[in-house]
């Protein structure tokens, strides 16, 4: 007879240690990938983005806010993913719809026109922070 029993994600700790899931609080950070990403369309959205669609839907589940900032530099910075594969993984996931995009004109004295835009991204359907947040409370 098998024994099954779960371990920290780290793989840290012993079979003695008890396990307990991962509450987001204190950096006990996790992420959780909606079950649409296996399982809706067809093809399934799996298969369908490419590798740069999917590091970027795998940061973006990490942001904390339903609509965030992000500039292919930052990700570089941010999350080591080179600027080329930012912007590929961004407009990909706005093309396929998983990502909204709205821009913002800025006032900066500073830049030639003498304005800057700022992209803002959301997830959307069964990726938005709200949809996530339901789902988790509805299955404990």
């Amino acid at each position: 007879m098998a024994s099954i029993t779960p371990r920290l994600e780290s793989g840290e700790g012993s079979e003695a240690d008890k396990y307990t899931p991962p509450s987001g609080a204190n950096g006990d950070y996790y992420l959780r990938v909606p079950f649409d990403y296996w399982l809706t369309g067809d093809p399934t959205l799996h298969e369908r983005l490419t590798l740069p669609e999917k590091a970027m839907l795998l940061i973006s589940l990490a942001r904390l806010k339903n609509e965030f900032r992000l500039t292919a530099a930052n990700a570089a910075r941010w999350y080591g993913v080179s600027q080329e594969t930012a912007q590929r993984g961004l407009q990909g996931l706005v093309e396929k719809k998983v990502l909204g995009r709205r821009r913002e004109r800025r006032a900066a004295p500073e830049a030639p026109e003498g304005f800057t835009i700022d992209t803002y991204y959301s997830l959307t359907g069964a990726f938005r922070l709200p949809k996530r947040v339901a789902t988790d409370q509805a299955a404990r």
